[in-house]
């Protein structure tokens, strides 16, 4: 039975939101907890992303691992349905993290939603990973899924697939399982129209071997 190794301290009570206008990529942010009660800032863990970090002194070397998250997202009221993409990521230090310099190791593609203000849509997504510290790579296939549909896939090699069945993945390299802080998984959110109404929730994301 597979055990979680790290995971966000997000739940369907209290999730990591990310939203309003702009049309850039939104990386879902770090949630400090009720005790804390204070926002995400620069100096918070991981530079306030919602990152969760593969981990170190080898504890992983040559295993297989999954990733998860799910979710859901609405949009604003202007526009014509437009589209909403959701993405694996991966950054392969802290600098690039601080930097927000990432590997897309999957995305759901451009999902074209109803205008609907106050319609929510549920997404999640599920990635087998495995890898060594000789190889230095990191490999992998999985799937997203939107509204009860399978999201057709464009991963970040240019491979387009059906995430439901299995999928390309746009692998990682040069990757030690004996370092801390390696890698740092992360989920961005795309919106195609800028509007202040949209906004994107994430209830789980967790890293399980």
């Amino acid at each position: 039975m597979a055990q979680t190794i790290a995971q966000l301290n997000v739940n369907g009570a209290n999730p990591s939101t990310v939203g309003g206008v702009g049309t850039a990529q939104k990386i879902f942010p770090y949630l400090p907890g009720p005790s804390i009660g204070v926002a995400a800032t620069s100096t918070s863990p991981y530079y306030g992303v919602g990152a969760i970090a593969l981990p170190g002194s080898a504890r992983l070397n040559g295993q297989q691992f999954s990733i998860s998250a799910s979710g859901n997202f609405e949009v604003g009221s202007g526009g014509t349905c437009p589209q909403v993409t959701i993405a694996l990521l991966a950054a392969t230090s802290l600098a690039n993290l601080k930097a927000g310099t990432y590997t897309q190791l999957g995305t759901s593609g451009a999902i074209t939603t109803q205008n609907l203000t106050g319609t929510f849509y549920p997404w999640l997504l599920n990635f087998d990973l495995s890898g060594d510290t000789a190889s230095g790579i990191v490999q992998g296939s999985g799937y997203f899924q939107v509204d009860g549909t399978w999201a057709p896939t464009a991963v970040g090699n240019g491979a387009v697939g059906i995430m439901g069945t299995t999928s390309g993945f746009n692998q990682l390299s040069s990757v030690s399982f004996t370092n801390e802080n390696a890698v740092f998984f992360a989920v961005g959110v795309t919106f195609s129209v800028s509007e202040s109404g949209n906004s994107a929730n994430m209830y789980e994301f967790k890293l399980e071997a």
